[in-house]
């Protein structure tokens, strides 16, 4: 028997980069094996873009589908009878779900229940089920096949806007079936059984007990709430009770008014408590004499930490009824420290402005020079082998440029990392040909990378970024040329500081065999606006260290004056 290949053609920007690709699905049968292979082909030059190969058939054609509405189309397939894969343009799994069906037939529909967005629709030996784009199952119609037979959606009535349609079933001439999807509000109970009941009694009981338990532990547990988002940043807040005494003080307050943290103030009059601050004690007198009670604020300049401070004081009255005093609770702000963090507030609004007015322009570049491209091979091609070096280059550095745009978005908390999983030796075996290039000839990149490691979760555009800053600081300390090493290895049970508890981690090291650090620069390596480069930022690394805590990851390095230095990242490992 000979081979039996099919083909489906699908067509969209997979890339993101506001182009339509070919995504070619093509699968191959025979009597001995079975192939599938998934290939993204740039129209116009037909180059192949990227290609993935399976051993194993998917169930069904892959269908395109924007699942998360962020204008870049995923690809969804059955992968066997009971699992759904997401993949994404770069042909990575992003999301896998098994589902207790054993499905035989999928599609997509657009909107069947009338929220906005599409879903898809399976069918298993006796049911018919609603898959959401969370992969979960919606709505389930059962029947037995001896009525179901070889039923499908055949069509869909619209009943208006919000509202859920009829979905249309229909076999031949064995006449027709409207399925309407409605809330079930015993779900719980159909999906689990009476039992349930019980598990909801003991549950409930179990409940009650808990909070009867943890009642008295209340008054103790909103003061540690208090200290915690009162004493954050550099601000002074007292709470003053309706008969004129200490309710509480945070602890930069007391810091300023040199009061030890261990003296008992509260139910002390606020009079006595701060007679060292007569100004704050006749600002506070004032405040409560002043009625009906009102918003106050005032400057007052005293000694405070040591140092004369001027200082803002915002005094707001909290009733608790009609006819008794307020509580007054009055905020202590450092008018220094306040004019300095709404400078460094505006700089940083002014960069994000900068990041995302470079960004467009250098789409609209991207594109004329791709247009270029294909004009000039199609018009003068005696002239390609000349110019596609140029040309390519020139693509390659405005690629660089968006996304170190885009990673500085990212980094300043504009744009969300996209995490998927991946092969993170696989993933710098692809990155260090590009690296390569932009090599001195004097300069060796050597791979020793790891095989069958976890997979890690990361965002590839922060994480090519990453290697970009590791081996340029590398090539800095090597002006007299040498040897750069990316190595990849599993590190089993490590416990970091910031970590819950010990994970295991996909490690990822990049050594030099340059000029080292010093033990105190070792220590500001990562601080921003550190650098022993005369033209550099000292921003990199600080964002390297950025990128890898969103990461829930870690950075260390090593480093010897005259022996080099090894920068170790750690990811953890993808449960």
């Amino acid at each position: 028997m000979g081979k039996l290949s099919n083909t489906y053609v699908a067509y969209n920007d997979f890339d993101g980069n506001e182009q339509s690709e070919f995504l070619s699905f093509t699968w191959t049968t025979s009597a001995e094996t079975s192939e599938a292979q998934l290939e993204l082909i740039e129209p116009g030059t037909w180059r192949t873009l990227r290609q993935r190969t399976l051993s194993d058939l998917f169930r069904n054609i892959p269908q395109v589908l924007d699942l998360d509405h962020d204008t870049r189309p995923e690809i969804v397939a059955v992968r066997s009878p009971d699992e759904i894969w997401v993949l994404d343009g770069q042909f990575n799994v992003v999301r896998r779900r098994r589902l207790a069906l054993d499905i035989r037939w999928f599609q997509i529909y657009p909107d069947l229940d009338g929220d906005g967005i599409d879903e898809m629709v399976v069918r298993t030996p006796s049911q018919v089920a609603l898959i959401g784009p969370d992969l979960k199952v919606k709505a389930i119609f059962e029947a037995e096949w001896g009525f179901m037979g070889n039923w499908k959606i055949a069509d869909i009535i619209r009943r208006g806007i919000g509202v859920s349609p009829y979905l249309i079933i229909a076999r031949g001439d064995e006449g027709t079936v409207a399925l309407e999807l409605i809330q079930n509000p015993y779900y719980w109970v159909y999906h689990y059984g009476p039992s349930a009941l019980w598990v909801l009694g003991v549950s409930l009981m179990l409940g009650v007990a808990l909070v009867l338990q943890h009642q008295h532990r209340r008054n103790k547990v909103m003061r540690q709430v208090q200290a915690v988002a009162f004493d954050a940043g550099e601000r002074g807040f007292l709470l003053i009770d309706p008969k004129e005494r200490i309710q509480w003080m945070n602890t930069t307050l007391q810091r300023w008014l040199g009061i030890p943290m261990l003296q008992q103030i509260e139910r002390l009059p606020y009079g006595e408590a701060l007679e060292a601050t007569p100004a704050l004690v006749a600002f506070l007198q004032k405040v409560v004499a002043v009625q009906p009670p009102r918003h106050h604020e005032e400057r007052l300049v005293w000694q405070a930490d040591g140092q004369e401070r001027a200082l803002r004081v915002v005094a707001e009255p909290l009733p608790v009824s009609r006819t008794s005093p307020p509580y007054w609770l009055a905020q202590i702000e450092d008018e220094a420290r306040a004019s300095a963090l709404e400078h460094a507030q505006t700089w940083a609004m002014m960069a994000q402005q900068v990041a995302h007015d470079i960004k467009n322009p250098l789409t609209s570049i991207l594109l004329t020079l791709r247009r270029m491209q294909m004009e000039y091979r199609e018009q003068v091609p005696d002239l390609a082998d000349t110019l596609d070096p140029y040309s390519t280059r020139i693509v390659d550095r405005i690629e660089h440029l968006r996304r170190m745009t885009r990673n500085f978005m990212k980094f300043v908390g504009q744009e969300v990392p996209m995490l998927v999983p991946t092969n993170l030796s696989a993933f710098v075996q692809e990155q260090s040909n590009a690296l390569q290039q932009s090599l001195p000839p004097d300069i060796h990149l050597a791979l020793n990378l790891a095989d069958d490691l976890h997979f890690v979760r990361m965002d590839h555009e922060q994480m090519a970024s990453v290697l970009e800053n590791l081996v340029s600081n590398a090539v800095n300390a090597l002006p007299e040329g040498g040897s750069i090493t990316l190595a990849t290895s599993l590190a089993r049970a490590l416990r970091f500081p910031a970590a819950p508890g010990p994970c295991d981690y996909v490690t990822l090291e990049v050594m030099d065999t340059g000029q080292g650090m010093s033990e105190p620069e070792q220590q500001l390596v990562f601080e921003p606006g550190f650098t022993t480069a005369q033209q550099g930022t000292g921003l990199g690394l600080a964002i390297v260290k950025k990128i890898m805590t969103d990461h829930e990851g870690h950075i260390e390095v090593e480093s010897e004056p005259g022996s080099g230095s090894a920068f170790t990242l750690y990811l953890p490992c993808e449960v």
